[in-house]
Formats: structure tokens, C-alpha cells, sequence
């Protein structure tokens, strides 16, 4: 998302779902549940580094970080890193990862270790492929994914390529369509100026269009949970923090 971007090149537009909504809504969920001590793991992708960082500075004053760790990306054994958490006794630890496979190891050995902190991630943690290589590790997770609603053009495509569940599905099929209506509708060639000016129906979402940062408007997102090995929603957040 853009906002994880500090070289905001002219004509890069993304129909990922910004970051700062997602941000919002992860803390919005940690303050309903009254949480203060807050830790920030993440491995060293310039992207989670990024996310973690703009996270930081969103806290609110009733929230601390009392741990801050990163680590190489590729890790899988995390036992150090889940000792010092402990330690720290946060009441809830958000973790970032550029390779989601690394998920299912620290998970297993969070609950091997004892880690009793709440486990925080965001769209990315949503792996199928997770839950069926450790079963019964990942129950308990909380993340933040996407709203996107079935009814908007998602049911229909997922019916023409039913492995494509991931939020990247919609994103992908978002930005051929507004590119390609922004090619029919530019004028004197200037793409970039229809861009900001078309919107499409959606993939996921009713309507598809960018603001002036380039990236696109009216993005909420969902809180989700894993229980019985299953996906499961917790509350759909759209809002700014209270």
C-alpha cells in the first residue's frame, strides 16, 4: 500500500487495501479488548518494517511497546524470540512476516513455550495451507483481512477459478478493470489523469476508485480469528479510532 512507500512515484497507483485503515482497525481492536502492553515482532522486509513502524506512532497513550524485535527473513526457530516474550509479558504481540510459512513454526513453538500474549497479524495470515500443515496451532490467532463483500462481482470470478480465495484475487482483477476503463476514457493520452478521475464496479468492493495518495477509497476491514482450525470473523471495522 502506499502508504508504506516513501518514494511515492508519479504514476504508481495500488488496489491493495490501504495500510492505515488496516492499522486502524487492529488497534481499534486491541483497545475493546483493554489491552496495554504491546509487543512489535516482525522480520526484517521492508514492508513489515515499515508496517510496524507507522503501527508504533498510531498507539494511542493508554497503549506501551514493551518489546520490539526483529529478526532475518526465512527464520523458523523462534524459541529465544518467544522467551524474551514471556518476559516482557505483553498482552498482545503483533507479528508481521514477509513468508507466511514462518507463521506455523512460531506459532507451534508459542504454544510449546507457553506464550500466553495474544497473537496479532494482519491479511497476510490468512493461510489455508497453514492450518493443514499445524492443525490446532494456529486457534487463537487474531488477524485483520479485507471486507469484501461476495455479492460485488467476487462470488461470480471465484466460480471461474475457485483456488484464487486470497484478497490479491480481487486486487488484481480491480486494477485490470479501472486500468483498463482509464485507457478508454483518458483523454489526449493522459492515463494518469483518468486514473483519478474513472471508477469501476468491484471485485469484493461496489466500486473501484483512487484518492489523491493513488490508492483506493472507502476500504474497511474485517477482524478475524482462528477457532477449530476454521476462519472465523470477529467484527468488521471501518472507522477511524475512538
Amino acid at each position: 500500500a502506499m502508504e508504506t512507500v516513501d518514494d511515492k512515484f508519479e504514476y504508481v497507483f495500488s488496489t491493495w487495501w490501504p495500510q492505515v485503515p488496516e492499522i486502524n482497525a487492529l488497534i481499534g481492536y486491541m483497545k475493546n479488548k483493554g489491552y496495554s502492553r504491546i509487543a512489535l515482532v516482525r522480520d526484517n522486509d521492508a514492508f513489515n518494517t515499515k508496517f510496524t513502524e507507522l503501527l508504533g506512532k498510531a498507539l494511542p497513550s493508554t497503549m506501551t511497546v514493551v518489546n520490539t524485535t526483529s529478526f532475518s527473513i526465512g527464520t523458523t526457530d523462534f524459541r529465544t524470540v518467544i522467551l524474551k516474550l514471556r518476559e516482557a509479558k505483553p498482552d498482545a504481540v503483533v507479528l508481521e512476516m514477509q513468508d507466511t510459512s514462518q507463521l506455523g513454526p512460531f506459532m507451534k513453538q508459542a504454544k510449546e513455550l507457553g506464550l500466553k500474549s495474544q497473537v496479532i497479524s494482519s491479511t497476510s495470515a490468512e493461510s489455508q495451507a497453514n492450518l493443514d500443515k499445524f492443525p490446532g496451532y494456529f486457534d487463537g490467532l487474531v488477524y485483520t483481512f479485507p471486507d469484501m463483500d461476495e455479492t460485488f462481482k467476487l462470488a461470480e470470478l471465484r466460480k471461474e477459478s475457485p483456488k484464487n480465495t486470497g484478497p490479491s484475487f480481487a486486487n488484481a482483477y480491480n486494477a485490470a478493470a479501472i486500468l483498463i476503463k482509464a485507457i478508454e476514457e483518458a483523454e489526449d493520452g493522459d492515463i494518469k489523469a483518468a486514473l483519478l478521475r474513472v471508477n469501476v464496479a468491484g471485485a469484493g468492493i461496489r466500486s473501484v476508485s483512487f484518492d489523491v495518495n493513488r490508492q483506493i477509497k472507502d476500504a474497511a476491514f474485517k477482524i478475524k480469528t482462528v477457532k477449530n482450525n476454521a476462519f472465523q470473523i470477529v467484527m468488521i471495522y471501518a472507522g477511524a479510532i475512538n
